[in-house]
């Protein structure tokens, strides 16, 4: 079994010498770059992190499409259990300074005023997940998985929720912060307040002309989000699982866009639409019907597509997106679009190949008379590497 930094080293050589085509040319490091569960790409070291749901850390190299877990230790089964170092640290993964950074969360805590909250923490390892270390602390704050991170320089930004809760753990109002922490130093600070009330949101959204673009929602309605519910039923007359269907995709939201300047530390509302994405090149964003974006001349031009908003993700210098079943790619260089010849999980693309992850079908179940998705079983998962000759319609 190779080594995890042996790997990582190997494979962000085979990038800088351009072995990947022009995949190697565009792995200049970023100036910023955002980390998510759905984008925990390390392209400038020739990869990327991966986890398929159990909660294990694997490196996925460009080079091969194969995986190796963050663990050096060659008999070690990579199990929870047997203590694998690749465990624990899939929450928002990402390296800096020869350093593996990574979130943990932490059990709740009663505060003085008798509400219950819960934090999190940053943690450091090297690379290969020994030597454990704490960096920062964030004791009533919450950042899950599925939140975005933004990386640039030294500094990563988050937006992050403090969400009590009361003595029967019943959701009070929250106030979500846009949160600044320096890897250097180990500290933190609060750099703006985005919205606050009940079931509000933000994101970071990425840079656009030098300024952080930020995304904040909530409810028309400020109130806990059960009278909500119930008011929605008994207003259109519906049975709890009637309602329980349909409330969701009718409740309607407030969204704001903010811009927010690093040096003058000022958070003031954009005119610019919510972003979908946002790249070193161009600004994406749904303009209700297709999805258009802004160049960096503040050019507008149309993508053409209408479902794109959930599946739009950055490849390195390649924008994929689907639409009507079909995957595109999109070089931002060029603005050649090209269309595959079915619906592909692109983790990786350049101008010969792609990786995509191959997922099965999850296992459903029987409860109470509805069928619903086996939250225990952990469907398999296979990464593709084949040339774009072969997926090209």
């Amino acid at each position: 079994m190779k080594k995890l930094a042996a790997v990582i080293m190997s494979a962000a050589m085979l990038c800088a010498c351009g072995s990947e085509g022009r995949q190697g040319e565009k792995a200049a490091p970023r100036e910023w770059r955002m980390v998510s569960q759905y984008d925990m790409s390390e392209y400038e070291r020739g990869g990327c992190f991966v986890s398929d749901g159990d909660d294990m850390l694997e490196f996925l190299d460009f080079s091969s499409a194969l995986k190796t877990p963050v663990c050096d230790d060659p008999t070690c089964t990579h199990t929870k259990d047997e203590g694998c170092t690749a465990f624990g640290k899939t929450n928002h993964p990402f390296i800096y300074g020869e350093k593996l950074y990574y979130f943990k969360s932490t059990d709740f805590v009663k505060n003085s005023d008798e509400t219950y909250s819960a934090g999190c923490e940053l943690w450091q390892s090297d690379l290969n997940g020994k030597s454990e270390k704490k960096v920062c602390e964030f004791p009533k704050y919450q950042f899950e998985p599925y939140n975005r991170l933004l990386l640039r320089g030294s500094c990563i930004y988050m937006t992050m929720s403090e969400a009590p809760y009361d003595r029967d753990f019943n959701a009070l109002a929250a106030t979500v912060r846009l949160v600044r922490c320096d890897l250097e130093k180990g500290s933190s600070e609060d750099a703006a307040e985005l919205v606050s009330g009940y079931s509000v949101g933000a994101s970071i959204g990425g840079v656009w002309n030098g300024k952080l673009i930020l995304t904040a929602t909530k409810p028309e309605v400020n109130k806990p989000f059960m009278e909500r519910f119930e008011e929605y039923k008994e207003k259109n007359g519906l049975t709890e699982k009637e309602a329980w269907k349909t409330f969701a995709e009718n409740e309607k939201y407030v969204t704001a866009v903010y811009e927010f300047d690093e040096q003058s530390k000022k958070l003031t509302e954009s005119k610019l639409p919510a972003p979908v994405l946002i790249t070193e090149t161009a600004y994406y964003y749904s303009d209700g019907e297709t999805i258009k974006y802004l160049d960096r001349d503040g050019r507008e031009k149309s993508l053409g597509k209408t479902d794109t908003n959930d599946s739009i993700r950055q490849l390195g210098g390649y924008v994929s997106y689907s639409s009507g079943g079909v995957t595109y790619l999109l070089d931002e260089s060029s603005g050649e679009e090209i269309k595959l010849n079915g619906s592909y999980d692109i983790l990786f693309a350049d101008s010969e190949s792609i990786i995509y992850r191959m997922t099965e079908d999850p296992k459903f179940i029987e409860i109470d008379g509805e069928t619903v998705v086996d939250g225990n079983y952990i469907p398999k998962t296979e990464y593709i590497k084949k040339s774009i000759k072969e997926l090209r319609e």
